[in-house]
């Protein structure tokens, strides 16, 4: 060993499946106190329930904290669709794989991403010049 040893006071016991006595009986034995198993883990709640739109409320003010940010940079319509396809949409994509993301979310934050490539901000009022469907798809073809 190289004389690492565990910080008691910074460790938490997660249970599952298990009675109160049994918690109680291995939490004097490890000498650590008992966590809840609502736990964010990379930005993402781990959630043994069904994930509802109030538990990803972060994924949107995340997404809308990067449209405040970029909003202000007076971007060309060619770089809006560039930080759309490969940073905004890289973050929802990286919560779709970890979780089952609401059909209300993802609706929202696809009406803020529609409004920041259309009018450089997310409360933008502007008509659509392309249909929505046709921004993600490859921009060249293929032989």
């Amino acid at each position: 060993m190289l004389g690492l040893k565990s910080n008691l006071d910074k460790s938490t016991c997660y249970y599952a499946g298990t009675t109160d006595e049994q918690i109680t009986k291995i939490g004097k034995i490890m000498k650590m106190s008992t966590g809840s198993l609502l736990v964010c883990y990379l930005a993402i709640s781990v959630n043994t329930s069904q994930i509802i739109t109030r538990d990803c409320s972060s994924l949107e003010d995340k997404i809308c904290g990067m449209i405040d940010g970029w909003g202000n940079k007076k971007l060309s319509y060619a770089g809006r669709l560039i930080l759309i396809n490969y940073v905004m949409l890289g973050v929802s994509n990286y919560w779709a794989q970890s979780m089952f993301v609401p059909v209300e979310v993802v609706k929202s934050i696809e009406n803020h991403v529609r409004q920041f490539l259309w009018s450089g901000s997310k409360d933008g009022k502007t008509y659509s010049k392309v249909a929505w469907s046709q921004i993600g798809k490859k921009k060249m073809k293929e032989d």
